[in-house]
């Protein structure tokens, strides 16, 4: 059976998902069910539910009977009895209230019923008022002096009393004598009346009032039955005023006992069906859910398999391409060394026959042969491109891509390339046209080797795809800030390119279908390797093309001016040697290796001895000292791993020396080398600015831990 291997990822992400998805159905039926066992807890909340209605009703007959009690004796007690009792009913209906806001289904039971629940608020309302009413009305301010009869105040009367006597005298009229002689005949006598008269003061409440005692005594009859009716009269509106007030109380008592009756029978009634209704919902659910469970374990039993089969088919799958693509990748790792040593072994012949091809062409007399020496230079030139091409590539591979810069003047550099490639171009009867701008003979800091490949790949490119016209190379050197930015921009009147694949020229591996007829020139890995070595000096590169006309390839690249003495690192290799001699002991097979090592370290003062086998190189480290030794790490089938442990072996006198190894093989790296004490490595072949900058580093390290020591 064939499974779709190829969407491995996809059912496993659906597998995975739907187990996700279970797992949380899973755990909100468990949820669920958890919260169907929290039923005895909600249960018990319904039982203070009817609780509170049983206590409530408890409170309405206490009302109830302290009423009366209070109608029987008219005690204060009772009727304080009465207040608490009501108090604590309408306390108790407002907590039942709560509980069926907290009960959903006694909420929805009474819901159902809107004509209730609107009673029930019209209820609550009437309730509220009357115990307002109880308030005002049920408890009065009880005035004991409403009930008490006032004595007469006496005392005030008697310290009022005042007695007044008043003597009243008659006056006579005096006559003449001959009138008392007329008088005295007629036997008529005139006397002088006295009248003593006694007045009794006394002051009442409508003031003060004067008279005889008898007067006093009416008065005081009086002023006792007016004062005595008053009180009895104000005692008969008192006992009117109670009399009434008892029958409101009586009117308030029977619609609160009947409101609260009515609405503790709804609570009592409306809870009971909740709670009827919420255990036959609950049973019915844990029955679902039951069932459903009982149906999805299974399924997740059965997905969990399918997904573990899978994952196992997967996985014995993914290890059987795991194992190919291992024996791959040795295969391509074989092949790749295969064509990194043969790269290797040919740009040596191929750099001394394109020297000789060049010379033979400057100092060739007989017209006859100049085709074939052309053509053999052209042959040369191109195949140590491909070479150089293809070891870089590798050395990308295993590697990233590193500048070692030097002092270079990039009009001198320009003319060798644009001269050794100009005879390429000719060859294709095609005219070059240079324009370099004066600028160009500043020094800057570059690697010459990374200007090299610049201009061989993407003007071997422009080359190789056209048959006819010119290829314009354009060179401009102006400053920019504290650096100078280096212009150039290539033309040619080729084929160019589809639009389709402007986008994809700079990616490994790719070429275009439309140039698969062209004839080969490199290994179709320049593009790539131009960008980079374009962004190691922060510069950007772009492609104009339109196919059938030509293609113009610009870039630029921001270079150092190289007037900073500190820059120069051969010079500051050349002071430390002068400050310091130096011997240096060259072990390699490959004499033009020796003879450029040589070279090098003669223009830094550096003496150096060359050997070419590994038993030379023996005696040499066993009779000899040196600071600096450059070993092979294959001389002629025999590993200089050897040389290099001798070398560091504590009995010899060179044990401290810097040691630099050099290989062809491109997969070798730095950290291959650990347990042999090299502290460089260098891959054929040499870079002069790479050797240089390490050579510098290693010194400048080695002598400040001596100094340091």
């Amino acid at each position: 059976m064939t499974l779709p291997f190829n969407r491995r990822r996809q059912i496993h992400f659906a597998l995975f998902f739907l187990a996700i998805l279970i797992q949380i159905l899973v755990f909100v039926l468990w949820y669920g069910r958890y919260s169907d066992q929290r039923l005895p807890k909600e249960h018990s909340g319904r039982n203070e539910a009817l609780a509170l209605s049983n206590a409530s009703m408890h409170n309405y007959f206490e009302a109830e009977n302290s009423f009366m009690e209070y109608l029987n004796g008219y005690k204060s007690a009772s009727l304080s009895r009465y207040n608490v009792s009501l108090d604590s009913m309408l306390l108790r209906l407002d907590s039942l209230r709560i509980e069926s806001k907290k009960d959903s289904y006694l909420k929805k039971e009474i819901g159902k019923k809107k004509q209730t629940a609107q009673q029930i608020i019209r209820l609550r309302k009437e309730l509220d008022s009357l115990l307002h009413i109880r308030t005002n009305i049920l408890l009065p301010q009880w005035n004991e002096a409403d009930y008490h009869m006032k004595a007469v105040d006496f005392h005030k009367v008697l310290k009022s009393i005042r007695y007044d006597s008043i003597q009243i005298n008659d006056s006579v009229i005096r006559k003449n004598m001959l009138g008392r002689i007329g008088d005295a005949i007629r036997g008529k006598a005139n006397f002088k009346r006295e009248e003593l008269r006694i007045y009794t003061t006394m002051v009442f409440e409508d003031g003060r009032k004067r008279g005889s005692v008898e007067d006093q005594m009416a008065n005081i009859y009086k002023n006792t039955q007016q004062f005595y009716d008053r009180e009895f009269g104000r005692l008969r509106n008192v006992y009117s005023n109670l009399r009434e007030k008892d029958r409101d109380l009586l009117v308030v008592n029977r619609l609160i006992l009947k409101n609260a009756q009515n609405l503790l029978a709804l609570y009592l009634k409306n809870a009971q069906q909740a709670d009827t209704e919420r255990l036959s919902d609950a049973s019915k659910d844990m029955k679902d859910k039951r069932m459903f469970i009982t149906f999805l374990m299974p399924t997740l039993i059965l997905l969990t398999f399918i997904l573990l089969f899978y994952a196992r088919y997967s996985y014995r799958r993914e290890a059987e391409l795991e194992a190919a693509k291992h024996e791959a990748q040795q295969n391509l790792e074989f092949k790749s060394r295969i064509l990194g040593m043969l790269s290797h072994e040919l740009r040596a012949p191929l750099r001394i026959l394109s020297t000789i091809s060049a010379r033979l062409i400057t100092k060739n007399t007989d017209k006859a042969i100049d085709k074939q020496i052309n053509l053999m230079h052209f042959t040369s030139k191109s195949l140590q491109i491909t070479a150089g091409q293809i070891l870089e590539f590798f050395k990308k591979e295993n590697s990233s891509l590193t500048a070692y810069n030097g002092r270079v003047k990039l009009n001198e550099e320009l003319r060798d390339v644009l001269n050794s490639l100009q005879l390429l171009a000719e060859n294709k009867n095609l005219t070059m046209v240079m324009q370099l701008s004066p600028g160009l003979s500043q020094p800057v800091l570059a690697d010459n080797g990374k200007i090299h490949q610049l201009f061989y790949n993407i003007i071997g490119n422009a080359i190789k795809f056209t048959d006819k016209g010119q290829i314009t190379v354009a060179c401009s050197l102006k400053p920019e800030g504290e650096k100078l930015r280096f212009d150039v921009s290539i033309t040619d009147t080729g084929a160019g390119i589809p639009k389709e694949d402007i986008a994809h020229i700079f990616d490994s591996h790719y070429q275009s279908k439309h140039h698969k007829g062209q004839i080969s020139f490199g290994a179709g890995l320049g593009l790539n390797l131009c960008k980079e070595i374009i962004d190691l000096y922060d510069g950007e590169i772009s492609v104009a093309s339109e196919l059938g006309k030509g293609t113009q390839i610009s870039f630029f690249m921001m270079l150092a001016k190289a007037d900073d003495p500190q820059a120069d690192i051969p010079k500051k290799i050349a002071e430390l040697v002068a400050s310091n001699p130096m011997r240096l002991l060259a072990v390699d097979d490959d004499p033009i290796a020796l003879k450029i090592i040589k070279k090098m370290t003669a223009d830094l003062g550096i003496e150096a001895t060359t050997l070419k086998t590994v038993s030379d190189g023996m005696k040499h480290i066993a009779e000899e000292e040196f600071s600096i030794a450059i070993i092979d790490l294959n001389i002629s089938g025999v590993s200089g791993y050897e040389l290099i442990k001798a070398i560091r072996s504590d009995d010899n006198r060179n044990k401290k020396a810097i040691i630099i190894a050099i290989t062809g093989d491109n997969y070798t790296e730095i950290s291959d080398l650990e347990g042999t004490y090299a502290d460089a490595l260098l891959i054929k072949p040499v870079n002069k600015d790479e050797f240089y900058a390490k050579l510098f580093h290693l010194i400048e390290s080695r002598y400040s831990e001596a100094s340091n020591g």
